[in-house]
């Protein structure tokens, strides 16, 4: 239990395991670079992960850089960006997995996504996303899977990329469609 007031690169094949979303909290002014990376092999669990900003740059809470982690209940909060906020940002082939996650970008900015992709594959169920300006947005040839969770904004699709799905629904408890619009 405790906040810790840092960022870290997980390692291949490590799991990190708090005490809970609303008890353990990874915290960090992050300006450009998130919070927390993700590896390989490894899952990051029961726990918040949170970006406040702080600077001019972009306010990431968790990056996957080419990684395949796994989140379980997490909560991710990116917030105070100078350029933008993204609670997840996922690139160069990545393919996190998300269950039980709530994802949150804030401050009505020009560039605020829950999730983020370019050139992944993430896969989503059972969670929650919420951007001012957008819940997801899947650029450069990415596909987005998304399974029994709340959008709250719009997912927006690049013309390469692809997005699913299954059970999802907005704000209003509407059910989307398969491509994730109303």
């Amino acid at each position: 239990p405790g906040i810790y007031n840092e960022s870290f690169i997980m390692k291949p094949f490590v799991d990190i395991e708090g005490s809970g979303q609303k008890v353990t909290t990874v915290s960090d002014a992050s300006d450009g670079l998130a919070v927390v990376d993700g590896a390989d092999n490894a899952e990051l669990r029961s726990l918040t992960v949170e970006a406040t900003g702080g600077g001019a740059g972009l306010s990431v809470a968790v990056g996957n850089n080419g990684a395949a982690p796994m989140y379980k209940h997490v909560t991710f909060r990116a917030s105070g960006g100078g350029l933008g906020n993204v609670a997840m940002f996922s690139n160069s082939s990545a393919s996190p997995t998300l269950v039980h996650a709530t994802l949150t970008a804030a401050d009505e900015t020009s560039m605020d996504a829950a999730a983020e992709t370019q050139n992944s594959v993430v896969m989503m169920r059972d969670s929650f996303l919420e951007g001012d300006n957008q819940s997801a947005f899947a650029a450069a040839s990415s596909t987005l899977s998304i399974v029994n969770t709340q959008l709250i904004g719009p997912v927006v699709v690049d013309g390469t990329s692809t997005t699913t799905c299954l059970g999802a629904f907005d704000a209003t408890f509407t059910e989307l469609g398969t491509d994730c619009q109303p």
